[in-house]
């Protein structure tokens, strides 16, 4: 039992350097003279869509039950739906913070910790039949939570974020790899149906997240030209980390 605390911890470690990786280049972003937050918006929304394209819709259907998929995709419109009327409220508690910001980074912090728990599951269950850390997927670990850590930290540093908070920010983020990680070494054939409707929550939690939050909120302040260039950019970007990812 001790074991599975120490390999987990170890799995929030790396999973939360795949998500600092992502905000140092992020800060590197920044530093381009004139990347407005429309910008970061639209880069964001590509960065989401092309992760969902390429690894969540291909990965779920074709290894989990479709029927609970959808239960998930239902659920997680539904839950959505709910914490866009709880952060309506929230905003009294965070007067000094872009209101637009607050929203989409709680949102896109949820999505991602719903999307992290399926990926530990399956990480404990393949290091319980295996008994080490294979190096191919330790790589591919810390590639993948990059474009997330892009698209979340992007938004972050426009808004002063600090050292000191992006790291426990990423260890917060890893809490649910590092959980499903332990979920994993205990599977048995009904953990397939918490991962099954887990997917599916998170991949209607992301899809709401890289549209409605932030493909709108670019247009707002961004041409449909450069709307589409920011967004096909973020997208290209995910698709060679992905490709980057799956090397082995």
């Amino acid at each position: 039992m001790a074991e599975w605390f120490v390999q987990s911890a170890i799995i929030t470690l790396i999973g939360s350097g795949g998500f600092l990786l992502g905000a140092w280049i992020a800060a590197r972003l920044r530093e381009i003279p004139g990347l407005s937050f429309g910008w970061v918006y639209a880069i964001s929304s590509g960065l989401l869509f092309g992760m969902i394209i390429l690894e969540l819709i291909p990965e779920a259907f074709a290894h989990f039950p479709v029927h609970f998929i959808f239960v998930g995709l239902i659920l997680g419109l539904l839950f959505i739906r709910s914490m866009h009327w709880f952060l309506s409220r929230l905003i009294i508690f965070a007067p000094r913070y872009n209101w637009l910001s607050v929203e989409s980074v709680s949102l896109l912090f949820i999505g991602i910790s719903l999307h992290n728990l399926p990926i530990g599951i399956s990480l404990g269950f393949q290091l319980n039949a295996d008994g080490y850390f294979p190096i191919p997927w330790i790589t591919a670990l810390i590639f993948h939570h990059i474009p997330e850590g892009l698209a979340l930290f992007s938004i972050l540093i426009t808004q002063g974020i600090r050292f000191a908070k992006t790291v426990l920010l990423s260890l917060l983020l890893s809490l649910s790899l590092g959980l499903g990680t332990i979920l994993g070494f205990m599977a048995d054939f009904s953990t397939s149906v918490m991962i099954s409707l887990s997917m599916g929550m998170s991949i209607a939690l992301l899809i709401y997240i890289a549209w409605f939050d932030m493909a709108m909120k670019a247009r707002q302040v961004l041409s449909v030209r450069h709307l589409l260039i920011g967004f096909c950019s973020g997208s290209i970007v995910c698709s060679i980390i992905m490709s980057l990812t799956h090397v082995q």
